[in-house]
């Protein structure tokens, strides 16, 4: 987090998520604003996948589900003190709560994490062509 939006902070968030799962977002989701439009930005993007097409809600909707229940459920409800407070209590919503104990209905009433967890033994099970 940064008091600011520059395309290295950007930038940085995207090759964090491809570090952690190996593979980027399908769709990125973007508001579109200077550092996603950026050079640099659509160049560390392009090799992992598109980013969201203008005015398409469809390919926006799983982002912004994510951020109505970001906002409800932590930022209104919470007030905090000092900057170090915050980005603590958005990584323990998100990787603690939202991925790993609340149900999602567009998964199926599943866990996030259990999702991928299947995916990824579904992969490891497929025969080797080589």
């Amino acid at each position: 987090m940064a008091p600011h939006v520059a395309t290295i902070l950007v930038s940085e968030a995207l090759l964090k998520g491809v570090g952690r799962r190996g593979r980027a977002p399908v769709v990125e989701h973007s508001d579109r604003g200077s550092p996603y439009a950026s050079l640099d930005f659509r160049a560390r993007l392009d090799p992992h996948g598109p980013m969201s097409r203008k005015g398409n809600c469809c390919d926006n909707a799983i982002a912004e589900s994510l951020f109505v229940a970001f906002k409800c459920e932590l930022i209104y409800r919470n007030r905090f003190e000092t900057r170090i407070q915050s980005p603590m209590a958005i990584f323990d919503y998100i990787e603690l709560f939202f991925n790993r104990r609340k149900l999602h209905s567009r998964q199926g009433y599943h866990r996030p994490w259990e999702k991928v967890q299947k995916a990824a033994l579904r992969r490891s099970s497929l025969p080797k062509l080589c």
